[in-house]
């Protein structure tokens, strides 16, 4: 299991309410396995409390229909396969409260090469109102946006489970020649009970910082995205374009390419790179595959 995590604190009428990590990330989960995200990452939802008097804070996951996915991302079909360790609890002043999450999504080759986001909706009241049941004051809540990406299979026994699909979600070139074409595939299965027109494109996220984090396709931990102005270099569609009846699925070929970088070999070692391969629909939600490069020592 690998993941990136961002904090974040929305303010609202002088006082707020944070939560982090705010957005989450997560790649390889493994259907049928079950994931105690504190004891497999050291993750957990802190919550802290920077008034003078208790609060009591309500948590719960948002139904697949209340959640509007990242572009590329389906909503979690179940919130039951994330699950809170509590759904309330009360924070002291100026102290912190913690919240445990677990993951389980189910066994099946159906569920690998999957792109999920769920939602964790946090609501804070004053602790003597929810006590007392008065509902006059101040209610202040905030979503935390959590990524889950399942672990990558090339032909999946079983069509991919949801209205869009990919397979394999991820390819990785390891120690590239440069200069030496890599030809691939992958295929992408439409789910829906109508047929599809899909565009297939490169994207390259624009890079994150603690400053400016905005809710887009996060890069995998070790890699880095390459660059922007030389992506048609290290990834060559051959297929930019097709039309996939209802229930059926289509094929994507692609060429992976390591430039010359005009830099030691060496210097490279331990270094990763990816790109997106985004498959987007006339309409509904979109899919992407990550295209990644490395470089270790044999």
């Amino acid at each position: 299991m690998f993941f990136v995590a961002f904090t974040a604190f929305p303010l609202s009428a002088g006082e707020f309410i944070g939560a982090q990590p705010a957005i989450i990330a997560l790649q390889d989960i493994f259907p049928g396995e079950f994931y105690d995200i504190y004891k497999e990452g050291g993750l957990e939802i802190l919550i802290p409390n920077a008034i003078g008097s208790k609060s009591v804070y309500k948590l719960n996951v948002s139904m697949p229909e209340q959640v509007k996915p990242l572009k590329g991302y389906l909503p979690l079909p179940d919130p039951s396969w994330f699950k809170l360790d509590k759904d309330s609890l009360v924070v002291e002043p100026y102290d912190t409260g913690r919240v445990r999450f677990y993951i389980q999504i189910p066994a099946g080759e159906e569920y690998r090469n999957q792109a999920y986001q769920v939602e964790i909706h946090i609501v804070r009241r004053a602790y003597e109102k929810e006590k007392t049941g008065t509902t006059v004051g101040l209610v202040l809540g905030l979503n935390l946006e959590y990524f889950i990406e399942t672990s990558p299979i090339p032909e999946p026994k079983t069509k991919p489970a949801g209205i869009l699909g990919v397979a394999p979600s991820q390819f990785f070139i390891k120690n590239p020649e440069i200069g030496k074409d890599t030809t691939m595939s992958f295929r992408v299965y439409n789910g829906d009970s109508v047929d599809h027109d899909y565009t297939v494109k490169l994207y390259i996220p624009p890079k994150q910082d603690t400053l400016n984090i905005r809710l887009d396709i996060p890069e995998s931990p070790g890699y880095e995205w390459i660059p922007e102005e030389t992506k048609e270099e290290w990834i060559k569609l051959k297929t930019t374009s097709l039309k996939v009846k209802a229930g059926s699925s289509g094929v994507v070929t692609l060429t992976a390419h390591f430039p010359d970088l005009g830099v030691p070999r060496d210097s490279l070692m331990n270094r990763g790179w990816e790109g997106i391969v985004a498959v987007v629909p006339d309409a509904g939600y979109s899919r992407f595959v990550r295209v990644k490069f490395f470089i270790v020592s044999e």
